[in-house]
């Protein structure tokens, strides 16, 4: 997807019940050496605690020293390592 309109209209549904469907933490944030831009991934989790996806997202330091993500991405688990 691409643009505000369609990012609304996708992620509309995960927020119209009562309950969430998921929920999300980082376990990776790392930052740029300018201080500009981060890093923050972490597993998607489902209401049961079990990690259904992963996700990615670029931050950016504006000027007034608000962060904004600039670029969000999932992706699958991670594969177990066997």
């Amino acid at each position: 997807m691409r643009g505000l309109r369609a990012g609304l209209a996708t992620w509309k549904p995960f927020f119209d019940g009562p309950d969430a469907l998921f929920s999300w933490e980082p376990d990776q944030v790392e930052m740029s050496a300018s201080g500009a831009f981060a890093l923050s991934a972490g597993p998607l989790l489902s209401p049961q605690g079990q990690v259904i996806a992963r996700f990615n997202s670029i931050w950016r330091r504006e000027p007034d020293g608000c962060w904004r993500v600039v670029f969000d991405k999932g992706s699958p688990p991670d594969t177990p390592a066997t």
